[in-house]
């Protein structure tokens, strides 16, 4: 496949096996590689991260009340970034005379909380532990479970408050909670949440604390302050870091990182539009443009 020669326009590469990957201007790919992933697969998913080319990467919405208050799922809000879809190392559009918070906020009834600490409990949201989110740590590092398995072991020594573990809702076989309570259900401090409705846990939360979980969204916007430990953590640059920080006030303004998220996903209407096309390719090329 011919790179093009016209600036406006994009060759975009597909490829289902390694051997195959074509000559492109950029990739696209929907989520990232995970370590249950065959080989073939995992590499599909590194040569074209390591192209030296853009990949467009394609996920669910990290504003989940767009869908809930509109009956839709998450994925008919598609976010897009370049390279990477963490919050540090991906590459999003973002136009600053746009007020899309704004926009969003009315048309889906997203609402900004005051900070409120609405109980004394310490909501751990756990996720799936092979999640592409958590590559960071489960390719380079210990990987996730035992990452937590020591985030909770420091919690016990710096809080008396009570720890809930809060099982992912896709995580059918509860593994990552199972692998928690082998280790910590000895601890009555330790208990799992039964609760299926996050803002009813985050009504009896001190915080909540997590890796990188899109919960930390939620709990930012209701008001409940956020510890994330992991760098890649959407709420990263209004979040807490250290379990040490526990006790800590902490009420950052959320203006302009409610102003940037706006800009993390698009609505399928907009997708749709061909001037919104126009508009949304104008920002991702801009934006990959101005970070290579």
């Amino acid at each position: 496949m011919a790179e093009s020669t016209d600036e406006d326009e994009v060759i975009i590469g597909t490829t289902t096996h390694p051997d195959q990957t074509p000559a492109a201007d950029a990739y696209f790919q929907c989520g990232g590689k995970k370590k249950i992933f065959n080989s073939t697969i995992q590499a599909c998913f590194d040569k074209t991260i390591n192209s030296g080319k853009p990949v467009l990467l394609r996920d669910a919405t990290v504003l989940r009340d767009m869908a809930r208050n509109s009956s839709n799922t998450a994925n008919v809000f598609p976010r897009l970034a370049w390279n990477d879809l963490c919050a540090v190392k991906g590459i999003y559009p973002f136009d600053p005379n746009y007020d899309r918070w704004s926009q969003l906020a009315q048309q889906f009834n997203i609402k900004v909380h005051d900070w409120k600490r609405r109980g004394d409990v310490i909501l751990v949201a756990l996720q799936i532990p092979t999640d592409f989110s958590l590559n960071e740590i489960n390719f380079v590092g210990p990987g996730y479970l035992h990452f937590m398995t020591l985030a909770i072991q420091e919690l016990l020594n710096v809080t008396d408050r009570k720890i809930i573990l809060r099982p992912h809702p896709s995580d059918k076989g509860n593994s990552a909670t199972k692998y928690l309570m082998n280790i910590f259900g000895n601890n009555p401090r330790v208990m799992v949440s039964k609760i299926k409705d996050l803002y009813e846990d985050l009504n009896r939360s001190w915080c909540l604390l997590c890796y990188n979980s899109i919960s930390c969204v939620e709990a930012t916007l209701y008001g409940t302050p956020v510890i994330a430990l992991g760098k890649s953590a959407v709420s990263n640059p209004v979040s807490q870091h250290s379990v040490k920080e526990i006790e800590n006030v902490h009420e950052p303004d959320r203006k302009g990182w409610c102003n940037r998220i706006a800009f993390y996903q698009w609505t399928n209407e907009e997708l749709a539009d061909e001037s919104w096309q126009r508009y949304i390719w104008s920002l991702l090329r801009k934006c990959i443009v101005n970070n290579n």
